[in-house]
């Protein structure tokens, strides 16, 4: 199947889009799955254009059909029409599909992962683990939520046994997968299913919440990079903040949903466990003993997503055995991170079994996730080392700072030009002031709160990665903006260097990270900075090793700074002397 489906692509290379093509070649196996599923035979006068219509005219359901004649409006057929070329060699592939192919619903589910596995749908390793999971129990309902093309809910029932007195119900907003959802299902034998076309974040006043027995599933992470407002309606919400995070909101309506045994499985990225945003919304399900597990899935599992992902599990009214307690797996600890059949069988027995296999696992009570602040982050309870212990909060011994944020607020009392920092102008440890805005400075404020001082740590509070500088004697007047952060080291408690060595080992490093939000943008918060832990040594100590690091390191520099003004003026001189060589020979 793959084989030709690279051929087709190459075939229709010439006048369709990659996407066209995609969508043509879906088009194809939806009829190829028709005709096995109720035996028609086709003839080569058959042509492509219009043949879902066509066949799906006698299907008594009024939602297939129409979503088999919405789904054939989606074809290029103008573009076959105008290439009678591109045309017949479709065609003919597709009678070759035709005769060779026997078209299975399991033949189909694979057409689609080979044809839109890149692009849209939840990895098939990621859709056996959670179909595992939630088959653990039997239910009435399977839910998928932003469902898609509806492969993560159809996992599941085909996991439960295909069984048809368990009913399939489905919500995306997207017309086209609406169309793709339906037809899926339909020629994947599912007898009793349904799929709404609808925002999943609105509220619908005619829905029905189903009391029936049931699992949730929902893939997010392409949803939860947004924030919405926060409904004035729902008391609830609007008393704490006036904008939530999508994918918290989507997680917030589905937990509304469960009763007594339901559980949901929900995808989402590392931002939704730690993101301040929504800490009381973790608190008040943690607090509810609603959570059941967090795992970190492998890095890039999801091919055009560079993300780290994360299955969130909640239950409605869990065991005895479960109350108090978060299962924390993170498959990132094993030393080549991937999920495979085994891994996927380790996980099931864990959770199963509610029994953590060391490394990679621990069950956690609530009292230390309250420590935590609600974070779930698997990698913090996981972290070994100690990696985020320590005696000493930064906040004991440093001022936190973020920098400006609104630069409409520069009041100049008298015009004084000023730099402007950013995360670009921090390199290697260094400030390059060359590559930084300037701009009109002078409000007491600013100069109070963001203009640089000797011995200030800089730090990337938003960013693809972290960066740090220390500040070295006699700094140019510069400010900091807002994806940076100063931390202001009172040297009485501690030396500004012992912490700049900290935050750059690789404990440190580790730390900061696991402390970080966010996805492709990094977002480090204060709070989260003055939370963090550090080693605490004795004053007199810790004072003589910072000052011997701060010789050290300005040595370095002004060694560096000579060799490099040393090398300037050698080869400038070299460089004069071949020059004038040059000129004397064309003489």
């Amino acid at each position: 199947m793959f084989v030709k489906l690279q051929r087709f692509l190459e075939i229709s290379n010439r006048s369709l889009t990659r996407n066209q093509a995609q969508q043509l070649f879906l088009y194809m196996a939806f009829v190829l799955r028709f005709c096995r599923k109720f035996s028609i035979n086709l003839k080569e006068e058959d042509t492509l254009p219009g043949l879902l219509s066509r066949l799906f005219q006698k299907i008594s359901r009024y939602e297939i059909k129409e979503s088999a004649f919405a789904f054939d409006s989606y074809m290029p057929w103008n573009i076959l029409q105008q290439d009678w070329n591109l045309h017949d060699s479709i065609n003919e592939l597709f009678y070759e599909l035709y005769k060779t192919e026997f078209a299975s619903a399991e033949w189909l589910i694979n057409a689609v992962d080979e044809i839109l596995g890149n692009e849209v749908l939840t990895p098939k390793l990621v859709r056996t683990l959670i179909a595992k999971l939630a088959a653990q129990k039997r239910v009435s309902q399977i839910t998928d939520l932003c469902s898609g093309t509806f492969l993560l809910g159809l996992e599941v029932w085909n996991e439960m046994g295909k069984n048809d007195d368990v009913n399939c119900y489905g919500e995306e907003i997207n017309p086209y997968f609406c169309a793709i959802s339906r037809l899926l299902l339909f020629l994947c034998d599912v007898g009793n299913f349904a799929v709404k076309e609808q925002d999943v974040i609105k509220d619908n006043p005619d829905k029905i919440v189903s009391q029936a027995s049931k699992v949730i599933v929902a893939d997010l992470p392409l949803v939860g990079n947004r924030t919405i407002p926060v409904p004035d309606k729902d008391s609830f919400l609007s008393e704490k903040k006036r904008t939530l995070y999508a994918d918290w909101m989507i997680i917030y309506k589905i937990l509304q949903q469960l009763t007594s045994g339901d559980r949901a499985f929900l995808l989402v990225t590392k931002g939704a466990l730690v993101r301040e945003n929504e800490y009381f919304l973790r608190k008040h399900f943690i607090d509810a003993d609603c959570v059941d597990a967090v795992m970190t899935l492998p890095n890039s599992i999801y091919p055009n997503y560079n993300l780290p992902m994360n299955l969130l599990i909640f239950e409605k009214g869990r065991s005895e055995e479960r109350k108090g307690t978060v299962l924390f797996i993170d498959l990132n600890q094993e030393s080549t991170p991937t999920l495979h059949d085994n891994t996927i069988e380790q996980i099931f027995r864990m959770f199963y079994e509610y029994k953590a296999e060391e490394p990679f696992a621990r069950i956690v009570d609530y009292d230390e996730i309250v420590s935590k602040d609600y974070i779930l982050n698997p990698q913090i309870y996981l972290a070994g080392e100690g990696v985020l212990d320590g005696q000493l909060a930064i906040r004991d011994i440093a001022c936190v700072t973020r920098g400006i944020q609104d630069l409409s607020g520069n009041r100049a009392v008298n015009s004084k030009e000023r730099y402007l920092l950013n995360v670009r102008d921090i390199q290697e440890g260094e400030i390059i002031y060359e590559t930084a805005e300037v701009i009109e400075g002078g409000n007491p404020l600013w100069e109070e709160k963001f203009l640089i001082k000797e011995d200030d740590i800089i730090i990337t509070a938003k960013g693809a990665t972290i960066k740090l500088a220390i500040v070295p004697p006699n700094p140019s007047s510069a400010y900091i903006s807002g994806n940076l952060m100063i931390l202001r080291v009172n040297t009485d408690r501690y030396s500004p260097y012992v912490l700049y060595e900290y935050l750059l080992s690789e404990k440190g490093q580790r730390a900061l990270n696991l402390i970080q939000t966010g996805t492709t943008i990094r977002v480090l918060g204060t709070k989260k900075m003055e939370q963090l832990k550090i080693p605490e040594y004795e004053c007199e100590t810790v004072r003589m090793i910072g000052d011997g690091l701060k010789l050290a390191t300005l040595q370095y520099r002004q060694a560096l700074e000579d060799a490099n003004l040393k090398f300037k003026l050698k080869k400038e001189a070299l460089l004069s002397c071949f020059n004038k060589r040059k000129g004397n020979e064309n003489v």
